[in-house]
């Protein structure tokens, strides 16, 4: 089984004239999204092995706080494919995981994290209709596979959750 967790990162500072969007802090709210993002995970048991996020200044501080609160995180990468991380994007960095990690923490951007865990909503609930998904910033949603298979995750989700 595989577990797919995706957290878009927490609020940053608006675009300034120094700074372009690539180099935007998190705020003190950001930071504290963060935070309330790693108890999260820690309260529901559900602890990555590894964070893939977005190289960002605010998906890095994001990754950065999470980690430091985490006890069986093995590794912390940043990947250029995470940003700005379109759907597509970010299913193409999950497919090529090493399949030792059974939990992956995807840290990036909207529009993709949202894209991309409505897509496995979408999955299992053909045919009905039902809510959309929406990741706002700090906002963690879990997606668990029956497969054992990081490079077979096409579709093959059994269950999609909001935890935050």
């Amino acid at each position: 089984m595989k577990c797919l967790l995706l957290l878009r990162h927490g609020e940053a500072e608006p675009t300034g004239a120094a700074a372009g969007d690539f180099e935007r802090p998190l705020t003190p709210h950001g930071r504290a999204q963060a935070q309330h993002a790693a108890h999260c995970l820690r309260r529901t048991h559900c602890l990555p092995e590894t964070i893939l996020a977005s190289p960002a200044l605010r998906a890095r501080e994001t990754a950065t706080i999470v980690a430091a609160l985490l006890t069986r995180l093995q590794a912390l990468r940043y990947d250029t494919a995470a940003y700005p991380g379109s759907a597509e994007a970010l299913l193409q960095l999950v497919r090529s995981l090493p399949e030792a990690s059974d939990t992956l923490l995807l840290v990036s951007h909207n529009p993709g994290l949202t894209t991309l865990a409505n897509e496995y909503a979408a999955h299992l609930h053909t045919g009905q209709s039902g809510s959309t998904l929406a990741l706002a910033t700090g906002g963690l949603c879990r997606i668990d596979f029956a497969g054992s298979s990081w490079s077979s995750v096409d579709s093959g989700a059994t269950d999609v959750t909001l935890l935050s």
